[in-house]
């Protein structure tokens, strides 16, 4: 490992000059390698020109990403973290290295982990922070230009690998917000050929069809296709098309692809100034490596060198300065570390725009800029620049984008105008199911179990809910305590006394339909037995698709047909309400495209169905936990469970409107609205006590 910056020249100097280190975990070899080095040796050498951390010079101690296996990056990752020498991480692997990092209570900066996660996961632990904006920006400045460019159809094609989760998870919630028709959203296995999925997508002949390229050479595979089909779709790609050698292995097919990549900001004079120094145009990534290492140090100048929590509060203030600005050059740096001594911080601009970040949990900076690339003569040239924008369109917002709200132009609109009015409502009955299993899906059977036990305490006996799981958490080889699951870290154990009646993965969409509709059998002795004087709550959590919500957790289940149809769900509802088999119904749908299982939904008297997410558009986990690196819970599910029990007496109405406005990443939905009759009047409580 190779050690940078470690004296440069001092212009203020003590008695002690004792060299700071930080860690920097990069990629030094490899196809994305090319330019981290170089940016963060820039910095560290203005830094130490400015006078170094109080006279204290700034060293960097290097180890290559490049050469890690996932075991051994744990191992580095941990290493830098316990180390007491190194003052703080940079690292391109920031999902990986935050819990080590939160444990030891170091500070750990990315310029390149742009995943969704981090903020959802890490937000307001203090420790974690990056200085490149997340890809759910991307996935918003990509469906922007093709909406300001006349597309009216669009098609998303990405692999089930780490880097085209945020863009799958946030394609469906910007194309809706943007009045796109969406046409297809494939995610297809990352050890297949790429041309199968691109040809479905395009066979539905989209007007834009984004595809991410998860590893070499599918970016090239994707043009290709896209050329081969003659089909005059526009295909826009992130800026894994960069690191994925479209331009090598797309050949001509390469040329003329568009996409988007975080860029330095145009007017900071960065590019010019890379180019001059090293002879060549920055790297992907170049400008945001810059800032990362520069945060670190002003942070720690702040800190007067201090790690831990102090250079977490450190990075807070300096990055929260406003009024006077100062540039990332030598100039800027002087001017910024010299203000953190005399008390008088100054607003920092990056090389990669403003370093402002989200004012309610930091982690994120709140805005940055994409270059549109476009391949012309075999090379990637950057035709226009995009500041990213909120929802409120303004460019220097104060929250994370992860924190766009749904709009109210595509909220529904609450309708009320049946003419059911209901029988004496006498009791309750409730299905509740998490559909998948496995460590991996925690989150489904956590959820599950906090409705269940919210039944329980309502005082809802068992003999009137039935519980499906697939019962293999709490005793899971994984779990470090056995017996306990947890729907946020230290909460309640929610396993404490649940009664399930159907385990592991013996109940599949027919089964399920039985149970629901009362048909008992000797396979199936605890059913429904609802009359036209029982409510009935219907709780699934789980994965979903195009085709419903999938009973299984893997690939081989999806395929075998093993899951509940939207038909078959109206058809069983119908017939619920033909032979008076309930009062009112409320179904809860908790899974990725979960709207798709309203859109049959008959206008069946009584019957109501809410989704976490209408059907284009995934549902995303909540309350990460780092010590067991699990999602605990889902966004929507949680909050649903939070309401009820906060606040039960909420009208559905209501809850409607908070939930909407409460979870990222997705639309809430209502449906048969217009067969239900109640969403104004009838509270949550109806579903929840006997």
């Amino acid at each position: 490992m190779a050690i940078a910056g470690a004296l440069g020249s001092c212009s203020s100097t003590t008695q002690d000059s004792t060299p700071i280190r930080i860690g920097a975990m990069v990629w030094l070899t490899g196809p994305a390698a090319e330019g981290w080095e170089k940016s963060i040796d820039w910095a560290v050498e203005n830094v130490n020109e400015a006078g170094g951390i109080d006279g204290h010079p700034l060293e960097v101690e290097y180890v290559d990403v490049g050469t890690l296996t996932r075991a051994t990056a744990d191992a580095a990752c941990e290493r830098l973290a316990n180390d007491p020498k190194i003052a703080g991480i940079l690292t391109a692997l920031l999902k990986q290295c935050a819990p080590f990092a939160l444990k030891a209570k170091k500070v750990a900066i990315s310029a390149s982990s742009t995943s969704g996660d981090i903020y959802r996961a890490f937000a307001g632990k203090d420790y974690i922070w990056r200085s490149v904006e997340s890809d759910i920006a991307q996935m918003q400045v990509l469906l922007g230009i093709a909406s300001r460019d006349g597309a009216k159809s669009v098609a998303l094609v990405t692999d089930t690998g780490d880097y085209g989760s945020t863009f799958f998870d946030w394609f469906g919630f910007f194309a809706t917000e943007l009045g796109l028709t969406i046409t297809d959203v494939i995610r297809y296995d990352k050890t297949e050929a790429c041309a199968a999925p691109v040809q479905k997508a395009l066979a539905k002949k989209p007007d834009v069809l984004f595809y991410v390229p998860g590893s070499a050479p599918t970016a090239g595979c994707a043009a290709r296709a896209v050329k081969d089909s003659g089909v005059k779709t526009r295909l826009l790609m992130p800026d894994g098309a960069q690191f994925t050698n479209l331009v090598e292995d797309g050949q001509d097919a390469a040329e003329g692809v568009e996409g988007t990549a975080p860029v330095s900001d145009p007017d900071s004079g960065f590019d010019q100034a890379y180019n001059a120094r090293f002879g060549m145009a920055p790297p992907l990534l170049a400008a945001q490596s810059y800032d990362a290492a520069m945060l670190l140090a002003f942070g720690l100048q702040r800190s007067k060198g201090v790690t831990g929590a102090a250079l977490a509060k450190g990075l807070k203030d300096v990055v929260s300065a406003r009024g006077e600005k100062a540039s990332w050059t030598l100039e800027g740096v002087q001017k910024v570390l010299s203000g953190i001594r005399s008390g008088n911080l100054v607003d920092i601009q990056g090389a990669s725009g403003p370093l402002d970040y989200d004012s309610n949990a930091f982690t994120d900076v709140t805005s940055s800029v994409y270059g549109r690339w476009k391949v012309v003569n075999g090379a990637f040239q950057v035709q226009e620049y995009f500041r990213t924008t909120r929802a409120d369109g303004s460019t220097e917002s104060n929250v994370s984008v992860f924190r766009t709200e749904a709009s109210n132009r595509v909220q529904q609109a609450l309708q009320d105008s049946s003419s059911y009015v209901p029988p004496e409502r006498r009791g309750l009955w409730a299905v509740v199911m998490a559909t998948s299993g496995g460590w991996d899906n925690y989150r489904h059977q956590a959820d599950a179990l906090a409705q269940y036990q919210l039944l329980k305490a309502r005082g809802v006996g068992d003999s009137r809910i039935v519980l499906i799981l697939r019962d293999d958490l709490a005793y899971n080889p994984s779990n470090p305590e056995p017996g306990v699951v947890r729907n946020v870290a230290g909460g309640p154990n929610l396993y404490v006394g649940a009664q399930v009646d159907y385990a592991g993965s013996s109940i599949g969409p027919q089964q399920l339909l039985a149970i629901l509709s009362g048909k008992k059998s000797a396979d199936l002795p605890v059913v429904v037995e609802s009359t036209e004087n029982d409510n009935v709550f219907v709780f699934l959590v789980g994965h979903g698709g195009y085709q419903g919500v999938f009973l299984g957790s893997d690939k081989a289940t999806y395929e075998s047909g093993n899951f509940l149809a939207p038909r078959d769900l109206a058809n069983t509802v119908k017939g619920m309400a033909t032979n008076k088999a309930y009062r009112r119904m409320l179904v809860v749908i908790e899974a990725c495209h979960g709207g798709t299982m309203g859109s049959e939904l008959p206008l069946a008297p009584g019957a109501l169905l809410i989704s976490g997410a209408n059907a284009y558009e995934s549902s995303l986990g909540a309350n990460y936990d780092a010590s067991l690196r699990s999602w605990l819970g889902d966004e929507f599910a949680f909050k649903f469970w939070s309401l009820a029990q906060g606040t039960p007496d909420t009208k559905l109405a209501d809850a409607y409107v908070s939930l909407y406005k409460g979870v990222a990443g997705s639309h809430v939905t209502l449906y048969n609205m217009e067969g239900f009759s109640g969403v104004r009047s009838v509270a949550l409580s109806e579903f929840f006590t006997p």
